[in-house]
């Protein structure tokens, strides 16, 4: 055999090993968790696929969900009402979403607590998308003290914090 044919038989095969594997879809979100001190404002970033967002609210409202419309812009804020929970010092606290947009390729939702007391712990309660997704995977990145410490959570582990 010579060096074409085996250049060939070489393509074959990495066209057969490329092909024939399905594309597996990862179901994830990604929130970053930051303390602005001069505010004393936990200020939130989460990160997460738009068609994944709006099959969430197609599912949960039973619309045909765009969030670029007004009504699923409303029911995705009172979803993640009902599926992010955060609590400062042991004590849950509401916040506010501050703006909702696509970045890039992810929808991004910016979230502002207001913190009055010292900070001393926060945790967070997760299920966003675990409703609809088994898979779903949801990542949590604090970045308050001068380390980062970072979470998987998934469907039946969907809490995480830190200590200060």
């Amino acid at each position: 055999m010579g060096f074409k044919d085996m250049k060939k038989i070489r393509m074959l095969i990495a066209f057969i090993l490329l092909t024939s594997f399905t594309l597996h879809k990862y179901y994830v979100s990604v929130t970053e968790v930051y303390y602005n001190k001069e505010k004393q404002t936990l200020e939130l970033i989460m990160r997460a696929f738009p068609d994944d967002l709006e099959y969430a609210i197609h599912e949960n409202y039973e619309i045909s969900a765009d969030l670029k419309d007004n009504q699923t812009q409303g029911l995705l804020k009172q979803y993640v009402a009902e599926k992010f929970k955060i609590a400062v010092n042991g004590n849950k606290v509401d916040y506010q979403i501050v703006k909702m947009g696509m970045q890039d390729e992810f929808y991004t939702i910016l979230i502002q607590v207001p913190v009055r007391d010292s900070l001393r712990n926060i945790r967070i309660k997760n299920t966003l998308l675990q409703d609809v997704y088994d898979e779903q995977k949801n990542i949590i990145h604090f970045f308050v003290t001068s380390q980062k410490k970072s979470f998987i959570l998934e469907k039946g582990n969907a809490e995480a914090g830190i200590e200060l």
